[in-house]
């Protein structure tokens, strides 16, 4: 590991707020941590397992540490696998946290969240990318709780941000916008209490990894799981890319994401939204869906003559007429 500049220098952690928010949002791509499952949706690792270990249980992501086993610059925690943020565009995430153990000995530990351009994956601590921290340094001086944001390459940072605050169980959200390459973060969406810049002048790359990521620097006790944890990861918006993405499909509607955050019908890793017909009904005169077009199906259509209504408009020219009344009698019969 590179000398740092100095020993909070390695903290890669979470938002520690004050208060959580409610913020009501649909998932892109979600884990909630409660099915023991990382194929495809993460990649687990630790510099050390003896020392701290990432593991889904008790329905969130823990953080546990054999007890009384300090340890020097030691990660753990997981790394998208399989799918990548597009930092091209826009984006924002959620998630639940909880950071309330014991000060260290002496030393820093803590919780975080990272966006990683270019990671080496035998040495996690090597990244270039945006790390937002939370934590406490303990000195001779007492103990500090802190959140920090960073710019990293190759595993050296320079400190975005500093601010001395406490922390509880609350809700993070973090944003990127890609014209400015700045992020910014809160406990309430879209409204910033701190904004990071430069963040797209560290590499040449295109997309990142988003991780979650536990860490103890220093001389410091080991914490149990229950006492440090993430939970409820959500990605609001944005765009997913990677070779386990595919097209989702809720109804005629199409989403973009992986098969573990689709909640219908999953068309494959490879397979694209982009595709206008990804979607769309195989039998669109089937108006109540029951495999056959007949009088139920032509009795809704006359009872939506002359409205907008989307399931009986059957060319999508925003009007139910003539014209779709055509195209249901030409499809009588038996659905292909």
């Amino acid at each position: 590991m590179p000398q740092l500049v100095r020993p909070r220098s390695l903290s890669i952690g979470l938002l520690l707020t004050v208060a959580p928010s409610v913020c009501a949002q649909n998932c892109i791509l979600s884990d909630d941590f409660n099915d023991g499952t990382t194929a495809q949706t993460w990649l687990n690792f630790s510099t050390d397992e003896t020392r701290l270990r990432s593991l889904e249980q008790n329905g969130r992501l823990e953080f546990p540490a054999p007890t009384n086993n300090p340890g020097f610059n030691i990660f753990a925690g997981r790394f998208s696998d399989g799918w990548q943020i597009d930092m091209t565009q826009d984006w924002a995430v959620s998630v639940r946290y909880r950071l309330n153990h014991a000060p260290p000995t002496m030393g820093d530990t803590g919780i975080g969240f990272i966006v990683a351009f270019e990671i080496d994956e035998s040495n996690p601590a090597l990244f270039t990318g945006y790390s937002l921290s939370g934590g406490t340094y303990q000195s001779m001086f007492g103990a500090y709780p802190y959140e920090i944001t960073r710019l990293w390459s190759d595993g050296n940072s320079q400190v975005g941000t500093e601010v001395f605050r406490s922390y509880i169980e609350s809700t993070v959200y973090i944003w990127y916008d890609a014209e400015t390459g700045c992020i910014s973060h809160n406990d309430t969406l879209y409204v910033p209490f701190v904004t990071t810049c430069g963040v797209r002048d560290l590499s040449t790359l295109t997309t990142a990894r988003l991780g979650m990521v536990a860490y103890s620097f220093g001389q410091v006790p080991s914490s149990p799981g229950s006492q440090n944890w993430g939970d409820d990861f959500c990605l609001i918006d944005g765009v997913v890319v990677g070779d386990q993405t595919g097209a989702c499909c809720l109804g005629t509607s199409c989403l973009q994401t992986i098969a573990s955050a689709c909640d219908g019908v999953w068309l494959g890793a490879g397979s694209s939204c982009s595709d206008a017909s990804a979607c769309s009904p195989p039998c669109p005169a089937d108006i109540n869906g029951d495999g056959l077009v007949d009088g139920a199906d032509l009795n809704t259509l006359l009872g939506s003559w002359g409205t907008s209504t989307a399931a009986a408009d059957l060319n999508d020219d925003g009007l139910v007429d003539g014209a779709d009344l055509n195209l249901l009698l030409g499809a009588w019969g038996i659905c292909p």
